[in-house]
């Protein structure tokens, strides 16, 4: 899960916000404190976090479209040559 989402804060949070993030999020109890936890600790490492924020802050959803786009090629000309 998004941790971003998770603790409702956004990419450019600083650690303090993190924390007090953390803290509210284990007081609305709508998620586990395991994930709270994990969410935290994975922003409070810069070499995570780096990985994080381009993995949820990068735009993937046209790259998506053209795999969906390609995929459904390729199933369409396997069906075409089997039927041959």
């Amino acid at each position: 899960m998004n941790p971003y989402q998770l603790l409702n804060i956004s990419p450019q949070a600083t650690a303090r916000e993190i924390v007090q993030a953390s803290a509210l999020a284990l007081r609305e109890n709508k998620h586990s404190a395991r994930d709270i936890a994990e969410a935290r600790k994975e922003l409070m490492n810069p070499v995570t976090r780096r990985l994080l924020d381009f993995i949820y802050t990068v735009d993937v959803e046209p790259l998506l479209k053209d795999v969906q786009s390609g995929l459904s090629e390729l199933q369409e000309g396997e069906m075409s040559s089997s039927e041959r």
